[in-house]
């Protein structure tokens, strides 16, 4: 694997029997897989808003994708630490051979008050030097909405905003009714 430079090589067996040399034909090599570098360093997580302010246990996926100074996928096993500032997360986890790896992110205390967490991962390059990336999650709560104009009268349009207790939206595939109940009206 690469820690200095990436390419191809061609290498040739060579050994002497009976006073003749015996070579082998050219194999050719190829070189890469080298050290994070924080250019090629990327972190997100499955849902940028999952439903995990007021329900413990819920799981989302944070991946990472780490390459290195060529733009290759980094080497299998490189170790990628997490933290998150809130919540509960997995420690780690190791590179496939495509440079990615994943661990959960789980709604737990401590719950952020305004609803927005931030996970950070990190690993180091070549020389040591730390190799990082963060990405911030939604923890959604419950609906809110908001209706206006709050008077009733005939031939009004009314608009409603639904977020969350914190203003946030709230998670993918969340559903809307709306009704109207009297005589006279649609």
């Amino acid at each position: 694997s690469s820690g200095t430079r990436a390419g191809v090589t061609q290498v040739v067996a060579e050994t002497a029997v009976s006073g003749k040399t015996v070579r082998s034909q050219p194999v050719a090599i190829s070189i890469h897989g080298g050290l994070p570098d924080q250019a090629h360093f990327s972190v997100g997580p499955a849902k940028f808003n999952f439903p995990g302010l007021n329900i413990f246990g819920i799981s989302n996926s944070i991946a990472i994708i780490s390459g290195d100074q060529y733009a290759n996928p980094v080497r299998a096993g490189t170790a990628v630490y997490f933290t998150t500032s809130h919540g509960v997360i997995v420690g780690s986890a190791q590179t496939d051979p495509e440079g990615r790896g994943a661990v959960s992110l789980i709604s737990a205390n401590p719950l952020p008050s305004d609803g927005i967490g931030i996970v950070t991962a990190t690993t180091a390059n070549k020389d040591n030097a730390v190799v990082q990336g963060q990405t911030p999650i939604i923890f959604s709560g419950v609906p809110v909405v908001t209706i206006s104009p709050l008077s009733v009268a005939v031939g009004t349009t009314y608009n409603f905003t639904v977020t969350d207790q914190n203003g946030n939206p709230l998670v993918e595939g969340t559903t809307i009714a709306a009704e109207v109940e009297g005589t006279a009206v649609k």
